[in-house]
């Protein structure tokens, strides 16, 4: 092949790449974890996973978007979910969002004792002037709606009941478009001081051990199910009714703490893809190919120019 036909054939493999990468999109996260006044270290799930996030595939490059981190002690969940709502973001943008904290529920619109069939839950933080700040779940989906409705989104949620976040008809998380969370609790469960959900999370970010299929992908699906089962191996009695033989047909002996939860984004909108949806990428970025391309391209050439001519 001459010299002209290789330029030329390398330049319209270049634009044909160029042409079919992807726009590049935004990864966004907000982090928000607040140390109660009795009890609790939560800012410290905020922390690491923020420093996660940081050096998780395509996340390394987060700068583009931006992660926030929330854990200031005199900080609330009220300035947290404003933070999420005016966060700019695109059709096609990951928002993630992470809350790690006190959980509870309303009675008839009125805080009272738990009462698991309550329609309300609530996000609690406590600062030493002002006290006791909360969030009911429909103000968190508000928040969510609050963002790209094309933007996909994911809510992370450790505190009790959390769950709940998740189910009222119209008005919970599961109202906004493209949106899924976890929670490290049912809607029903409490959630230990020192439960292990998030940083089952991280570490499976950490060792990679996330990708179960080894495709140099993670999916929503996939995080969640990887998460859970480091879970399942800290707690078993959480969730097997024979921790000998990993019988999870009956009730487990202990059923106070929590068992994760995941909800998939489904319809009314009619996507249940959400599943394989991609957290994250551990391939090279299209901008990468494009640059194996263009250095295989230019060695052929300096090859062919240096290789002897019959004349």
């Amino acid at each position: 092949m001459s010299l002209r036909r290789l330029m030329g054939a390398g330049t319209v493999a270049v634009a044909a790449l160029l042409a079919a990468a992807p726009a590049e999109a935004k990864y966004i996260s907000v982090q928000f974890g607040t140390d109660s006044q009795d009890e609790g270290n939560w800012s410290q799930d905020a922390i690491k996973m923020d420093a996660a996030l940081k050096q998780w595939g395509n996340w390394k490059a987060a700068a583009q978007g931006g992660t926030m981190l929330i854990v200031n002690k005199d900080s609330t969940i009220s300035g947290a979910l404003t933070t999420l709502n005016t966060t700019p973001s695109a059709a096609g943008d990951f928002v993630l969002f992470m809350y790690s904290g006190h959980g509870g529920k309303y009675t008839n619109s009125v805080e009272g004792a738990p009462a698991l069939d309550a329609p309300d839950e609530r996000l609690s933080t406590y600062k030493n002037v002002g006290g006791w700040t909360r969030e009911r779940d429909d103000s968190v989906a508000n928040a969510f709606a609050g963002l790209n409705a094309d933007a996909i989104k994911l809510g992370i949620f450790s505190a009790c009941y959390a769950g709940g976040m998740w189910g009222e008809p119209g008005l919970d998380l599961n109202r906004v478009k493209k949106t899924a969370m976890y929670g490290s609790s049912g809607e029903t469960q409490s959630t230990a001081l020192d439960d292990p959900f998030i940083a089952a999370l991280i570490s499976s970010m950490s060792d990679k051990s996330a990708d179960l299929n080894k495709d140099h992908k993670v999916t929503v699906q996939e995080w969640f199910n990887r998460a859970n089962g480091l879970v399942k191996e800290a707690n078993p009695t959480f969730f097997y009714s024979n921790t000998a033989t990993k019988d999870d047909s009956g009730s487990p002996p202990s059923d106070f703490y929590a068992q994760p939860v995941y909800f998939p984004y489904d319809s009314p909108y009619g996507d249940n893809s959400f599943n394989d949806t991609v957290v994250a990428y551990d391939a090279p970025a299209p901008v990468t190919l494009l640059l194996i391309c263009a250095g295989l391209i230019a060695w052929r050439m300096a090859r062919l120019a240096n290789r002897p001519c019959r004349r």
